[in-house]
């Protein structure tokens, strides 16, 4: 009978652990995803600064050479 209360505290131990290392790993996902999303916004915010320069640049040109 000394088994049974020893084995209930191993198992509770081991859902203890398996549940920090959920949420360990869910929280190592929502840094990965906050990372890709700043990578995303970066990314498009230079192509906007790339469109806007190739437009100025052709304006430029437009007007420089009266086209």
């Amino acid at each position: 009978m000394t088994d049974g209360p020893k084995q209930i505290e191993r198992q509770i131990g081991k859902l203890k652990q398996d549940s920090a290392r959920d949420v360990e790993r869910q929280l190592a996902q929502q840094r990965v995803g906050a990372k890709e999303a700043k990578i995303r916004e970066v990314r498009l915010c230079l192509r906007d600064y790339e469109s806007r320069y190739r437009l100025s640049m052709l304006t430029a040109f437009t007007w420089w050479y009266g086209v």
